[in-house]
């Protein structure tokens, strides 16, 4: 199942023009009636960024619109990986593995779960959106 996310803007510095897209794809390996594994695999795009931005972490957090809450889930972004050297550019990264449970849960209620993109400039997060079915 695929879950989707229009990024906009959390921050009123430099990087409050960027915005963007994520596209989330679950796998779910089924076990009898049980989840057995689940992985996601996350791509998403960006824009309107302050040149030689870079972008350090994207996680899947748990909260409602404007409200902020912990990361459950982690898409494999490391720190410094990449640069937006232009202020716009896609990621697309390998899939992680991701508790059944969790992933039940997310694809069950998508909008009660954020994706959040963090940068050097705004390591609590500069783009946010809310989940929902694609």
């Amino acid at each position: 199942m695929t879950l989707v996310a229009t990024l906009g803007p959390k921050v009123t510095n430099e990087e409050r023009t960027a915005s963007g897209q994520v596209r989330i794809l679950f796998q779910l390996e089924r076990d009898g009636n049980a989840i057995g594994s689940a992985t996601a695999q996350f791509d998403f795009s960006l824009r309107g960024l302050p040149a030689d931005a870079r972008v350090q972490f994207a996680h899947i957090h748990l909260g409602t619109a404007n409200v902020e809450g912990p990361i459950l889930l982690d898409s494999g972004l490391t720190a410094a990986r990449f640069r937006f050297a232009n202020g716009a550019g896609s990621i697309s990264l390998p899939a992680v593995a991701c508790d059944p449970k969790l992933a039940a849960e997310i694809l069950a209620d998508p909008g009660g779960y954020y994706f959040m993109v963090h940068s050097a400039r705004n390591p609590d997060g500069f783009v946010r959106g809310q989940l929902k079915r694609e």
